[in-house]
């Protein structure tokens, strides 16, 4: 059987493996069989340090900004329509 936990701590994601290897082994013994577990993944979340935070969020602000400049000048202004057209026809 494959395995992969998640957890937002290292030490939590550990324990969580062993409770479910402890389950799934017992699980197979009451039937009389055996169970080979393999870890195929294990994910915890990553602690960013504070000043790195801080220089991307200062970054991603700054495209924000500049993106914002950008989309904005996109198509041209857009005509008044106070004084329509006047198409003549023969």
């Amino acid at each position: 059987m494959l395995l992969e936990t998640r957890a937002d701590d290292g030490g939590v994601d550990a324990d969580l493996e062993a409770r479910a290897r402890a389950m799934l082994e017992g699980a197979a013994l009451m039937h009389g069989l055996t169970a080979e577990v393999e870890l195929i993944g294990s994910v915890t979340t990553a602690r960013a340090d504070p000043s790195a935070t801080r220089t991307m969020t200062g970054a991603v602000d700054l495209v924000g900004v500049i993106g914002a400049q950008v989309l904005g000048h996109l198509m041209p202004q857009p005509r008044s329509r106070s004084n329509p057209r006047v198409v003549k026809r023969a």
